[in-house]
This record gives structure tokens, sequence and C-alpha cells, in this order.
């Protein structure tokens, strides 16, 4: 029986002398998204960006899934990052 669940990935810019907030969010945007709603499983997302300038991890990702199991599948580790 499929388990219906949400991944939550929080992340944070490591090294910001080689890549800028607006730079990460652009490939955020117009590549990893895309990568991740091609698959069979992602049909949404959302993405939120903390309000507190002390965060250490600032950037939030929720997606819904309909079966968490698919989390351990082929399909999902081969996302590129």
């Amino acid at each position: 029986m499929a388990q219906p669940g949400l991944l939550w990935v929080n992340s944070q810019i490591i090294k910001p002398d080689s890549i800028t907030p607006e730079n990460f969010n652009k490939w955020y945007n117009e590549v990893h998204i895309p990568d991740i709603l091609a698959t069979s499983e992602f049909k949404s997302g959302f993405r939120y960006k903390s309000i507190d300038p002390n965060s250490d991890r600032p950037y939030l990702a929720v997606y819904p899934v309909s079966d968490v199991d698919w989390l351990g599948s082929k399909e999902f580790t081969s996302i590129p990052v």
C-alpha cells in the first residue's frame, strides 16, 4: 500500500564566493525543478526562503509524493543535483 508523504529539503549556499544567491535560484528554478518535475512521481513542488537573515539553511523546498518508498528508487537517486 502506498504511503503518501513529503520530501523536505533544506539548503544553503556553502561557497558564496563560487555562486551568488541569484545564480543558485536561477539554477534551482530553471534546471533542478524541471529535472524533478520530469520524473514519474513529482507533480508539484514549493520553494521558500527564510526571512530570518541569520538562518543557517535559508532555502526550503517541499515536494509531495504519493508513495515515500519511491524515494528509494533508481529514478529518484538519478535526479542530478
